[in-house]
């Protein structure tokens, strides 16, 4: 079991902002297309993506990753799901 401490929270701060980055570079989209509210494929697979990875990599919980992105947890929820479905076709 992980305790949550403020070092801990920084460390998965980091590491969200080096998956960010990393997707934004990948699908050719800036931050401020991903915090958007579109609902545009090109914009919004890449923003699942960030979901799915920081769920993966972090102990970062929906709510808390939903903050990040500016998104509702459930909508991370839905995010996750999305893209482990497409890795499991």
């Amino acid at each position: 079991m992980t305790i949550t401490t403020t070092r801990n929270i920084e460390i998965m701060t980091k590491e969200m902002a080096a998956i960010e980055r990393a997707v934004c570079a990948r699908f050719f989209v800036s931050w401020e297309e991903m915090a958007s509210d579109s609902r545009a494929r090109d914009i919004a697979r890449p923003r699942q993506i960030i979901m799915f990875l920081a769920r993966e990599r972090t102990a970062l919980s929906y709510p808390e990753i939903g903050d990040l992105v500016g998104k509702h947890h459930t909508t991370v929820l839905h995010g996750c799901r999305a893209i482990e479905k497409m890795l499991q076709e």
